[in-house]
């Protein structure tokens, strides 16, 4: 088998243990993932060159994400690559067990939107044009929807305000799109 053939076993991934979601809240784990979403499967060198980490770094948070089933290793020609278990990723809120999972999905999200803050105070006119930034789907229960608009309202005001802030060219604008659908099962 080829490396170019080397491709997720899985379709979907339901993260249903605490554990894959502290895994998914940690910020190096979700930008080694990016990476093999992006460039498909990569060797231990490939991946710590994509970030400020040196191999043996690479290798603990490598470990780590194989540990809890969000990454799988494939050898081809003796070469020994890390491909993601899945395409994407389902958070299951209402099957990680007790508070804590609960509490480990909100971590994350505030994780991610204080991310996007940074992506999006950091967008130059051109990126905005040219599809310079993009967002991935988070799955999530009715319940968890007024928290996570609360949160995201948040986000948003803080945004704004750095642009206000920062403001160089008075034409300038924003537009920002989120979109929340019912997901039969």
């Amino acid at each position: 088998m080829a490396r170019e053939d080397l491709k997720p076993q899985l379709e979907t991934l339901e993260i249903v243990k605490n554990e894959q979601m502290e895994a998914l809240a940690d910020s190096v784990h979700r930008d080694i993932l990016n990476i093999l979403q992006d460039q498909g499967a990569c060797t231990t060198e490939e991946i710590a060159r994509a970030l400020p980490l040196n191999r043996r770094e690479t290798e603990e948070y490598l470990s780590g994400l194989e540990a809890v089933g969000l990454l799988d290793r494939a050898t081809d020609e003796g070469t020994e690559y890390y491909l993601p278990r899945a395409r994407s990723i389902a958070v299951k809120t209402a099957k990680l067990p007790g508070d804590e999972g609960i509490s480990l999905v909100r971590e994350f999200l505030v994780e991610r939107a204080a991310e996007m803050a940074q992506e999006l105070s950091a967008l130059e006119v051109g990126d905005v044009s040219s599809g310079g930034i993009t967002l991935h789907q988070v799955k999530m229960s009715a319940e968890d929807m007024p928290w996570v608009n609360e949160r995201l309202n948040q986000a948003f005001r803080e945004i704004i305000d750095h642009l206000e802030k920062d403001k160089k060219d008075k034409d300038v604008h924003c537009r920002l799109a989120f979109f929340f659908y019912p997901i039969k099962e």
